[in-house]
């Protein structure tokens, strides 16, 4: 039975080396279509990044796995009746806790926006500034001392995409942040995941049509609740912490969007935010 994350659609991208390589669809290009349990089609979108932001995957890099596996075997002296294989798991788990704090990096301020002269995050140089940014800017006000007086502005993470070639310049785009709360979708089925999602939505549907209310075009919270067995499914974290300390739940909380739609039978829902509670 496939896991949740081969929902994530990729298209190929021609890389500085020539070589064609895959890159994750824009979030605005992403639609999926759930039948639920009331006969209807849902058309599910996402909006503001949504997709990158909250919805991770696995390392799909075997390669490195595989390698970080035999690592893991000759440090553990090569135990009899064992081999690299047994170490397969634990090499995967490091390496997507590695590759999670490197998505979340990206989202940070210190690689969505920093100053080209010295390389040091916005905040250090416009701390206490207010309003308008000035320009150039006041001297940087990096701890140590820094020599820069006058603000460069420079978008890491996207001007690294972009030399790149890669399709979506800036795919994380929006407020930056430190900490975040993801769905890791190697860990639920995929069944059982667009079956919460589109399911959620069929359950506020009844309950505003039994108030004689509709849905709020500011969007409604629901909840996204995959049940017990799949606790750890939801993961929330922050830039440096530890992966023991991270915080593995079942469910999260989102606000979805009612799209236009001129079919009462393929209705249109777009999930725009995901929510700090975690269920």
């Amino acid at each position: 039975m496939p896991d949740a994350s081969a929902l994530i659609e990729y298209e190929k991208y021609v890389g500085p080396d020539k070589v064609e390589h895959l890159s994750r669809k824009a979030t605005a290009n992403m639609e999926w279509s759930i039948v639920a349990t009331n006969k209807k089609v849902y058309a599910i979108k996402f909006d503001s990044n949504f997709a990158k932001k909250h919805l991770y995957t696995s390392t799909k890099k075997t390669d490195k796995v595989a390698a970080r596996a035999q690592e893991l075997f000759l440090a553990a002296g090569s135990p009899k009746g064992k081999s690299a294989s047994d170490y397969q798991a634990e090499a995967q788990k490091e390496l997507d806790q590695t590759k999670f704090q490197k998505q979340l990096g990206h989202r940070t301020q210190e690689e969505q926006l920093i100053c080209g002269n010295c390389g040091h995050e916005r905040k250090r140089h416009f701390t206490g500034s207010g309003g308008a940014l000035p320009t150039p800017g006041p001297r940087c006000k990096e701890p140590g001392g820094c020599t820069c007086t006058g603000w460069a502005e420079k978008h890491a993470y996207e001007d690294k995409r972009k030399a790149q070639s890669k399709p979506t310049p800036n795919p994380v785009a929006g407020a930056t942040t430190e900490k975040n709360s993801v769905i890791w979708l190697n860990k639920i089925d995929k069944s059982t995941f667009e079956s919460v999602v589109v399911e959620s939505i069929v359950a506020r549907e009844v309950e505003l049509a039994k108030n004689s209310k509709t849905w709020d075009t500011n969007g409604e919270h629901v909840d996204w609740d995959f049940g017990g067995t799949n606790k750890g499914c939801v993961v929330y974290f922050e830039v440096g912490q530890a992966p023991d300390q991270w915080q593995q739940r079942k469910g999260v909380e989102v606000v979805i969007k009612k799209g236009a739609t001129t079919d009462v039978n393929k209705p249109l829902y777009v999930v725009v935010h995901m929510e700090k509670k975690v269920i």
